[in-house]
C-alpha cells in the first residue's frame, strides 16, 4: 500500500486495480494494457495515484474504464513521489520514468507484446514521454518493446510547451505552499526535460505509430486562472502526428473526476479513450 511520501523514504508501484488480483485472476483475456500516471499532488491528497482519479470512492480506470475493452484489458495506476515538498531527484522526471519502465517491464513478462495506453495528468504526462524516449533509444533491445507497443497517449492538461511556466504556475497552485527552492528544482528538471526530449519530437518519433489525444481543462483553478494555457496542451510540432484535442468543462483537478458513467464529460473521455484505441491499434496491424 502506498504510504505518504517523504525526504527519508521512496515508494514507486505499478498497482494492478482491474481485474482485482485473486487466485482465478488471467491476463490471457486482456487485449491492451492501460497504465494511468498522476501528476503534481498539489491538493495533497493522500493516495494521489488514485485520488486523481477518483470521484466519491469510484475510480474511473477502475470501475468505468474497463467497458470500452469489453473488460478484455488490464489497469494499472502508477504511483510516484511527485517532488513538492523534497528533494532535487524527487523532481527529475527521468528518475520516474526509469522506476516506471522497471515495473513495466516486470508486469509484462507474460506478454511485452500487448499494446499499450497511457493516461496521464500534467507531468504524468512527461514522465511518460520521458520513458519512451529512453524506451525508443535503448539500443540492448531490453525495454525497446515500451516504445514499439504504446498505441495511445491520453494527455489530460500537461503541457507540451512552455513547460517550465506551466508546472510552476501548477506548482504554485498548491493548497500549501511550495518552497521557492522547489519551485526552482522544478523549473531546472522541465529545462533538462525540454532539452533531452526536443531532438525526437522536431524528428517525431515520440508520436509516431500511435494516437495522440489531448484534453485541456476550460475552468479557472479554484476561481483564480488557467494552470495550463489551451495551446500549451497540444503537440503541433508535425502535421502528420496523429493527434485530437478536447476541452474538458472542468478545472485542473475536476477534469479528471468522473461522478458516473453518466455523467456528459466521462461518456465523452471513455468513448474517445475506447475508439481511439481500437483506431490505434488498426493502423499498426
Amino acid at each position: 500500500m502506498p504510504m505518504i511520501f517523504s525526504e527519508h523514504m521512496e515508494q514507486y508501484d505499478l498497482e494492478i486495480v482491474f481485474p482485482q488480483p485473486g487466485p482465478f485472476t488471467t491476463m490471457h483475456s486482456a487485449d491492451v494494457d492501460v497504465v494511468a500516471i498522476h501528476g503534481l499532488n498539489i491538493e495533497a491528497r493522500y493516495l494521489v495515484h488514485r485520488d486523481t482519479w477518483s470521484y466519491k470512492g469510484k475510480v474511473w480506470p477502475r470501475d468505468i474504464l474497463p467497458s470500452c475493452f469489453g473488460k478484455h484489458c488490464r489497469v494499472m495506476l502508477f504511483s510516484y513521489n511527485d517532488g513538492l515538498s523534497v528533494n532535487d531527484e524527487d523532481t527529475q522526471f527521468t528518475k520516474h520514468a526509469d522506476r516506471l519502465l522497471r515495473l513495466l517491464m516486470e508486469k509484462r513478462k507474460e506478454d511485452p507484446t500487448r499494446p499499450l495506453v497511457f493516461i496521464c495528468h500534467d507531468v504524468g504526462g512527461l514522465i511518460v514521454k520521458e520513458a519512451l524516449a529512453k524506451a525508443h533509444l535503448d539500443k540492448s533491445g531490453t525495454i525497446i518493446s515500451i516504445d514499439q507497443f504504446t498505441r495511445l497517449l491520453v494527455f489530460f492538461n500537461t503541457p507540451h510547451h512552455n513547460v517550465a511556466k506551466s508546472v510552476r504556475t501548477i506548482a504554485s497552485a498548491a493548497v500549501r505552499p511550495t518552497p521557492p527552492e522547489v519551485l526552482d528544482m522544478l523549473d531546472k528538471a522541465c529545462n533538462e526535460h525540454v532539452e533531452r526530449l526536443a531532438p525526437l519530437e522536431q524528428r517525431g518519433r515520440l508520436y509516431r505509430r500511435r494516437l495522440v489525444i489531448n484534453f485541456h481543462a476550460c475552468n479557472w483553478y479554484r476561481g483564480k486562472h488557467l494552470l495550463v494555457e489551451k495551446e500549451d496542451t497540444m503537440c503541433n510540432v508535425r502535421h502528420e502526428y496523429w493527434e485530437k484535442h478536447f476541452t474538458v468543462y472542468g478545472d485542473h483537478i475536476s477534469m479528471c473526476k468522473f461522478p458516473s458513467s453518466d455523467d456528459v464529460t466521462c461518456e465523452t473521455v471513455l468513448k474517445t479513450i475506447g475508439l481511439n484505441t481500437y483506431l490505434a491499434m488498426q493502423m499498426v496491424c
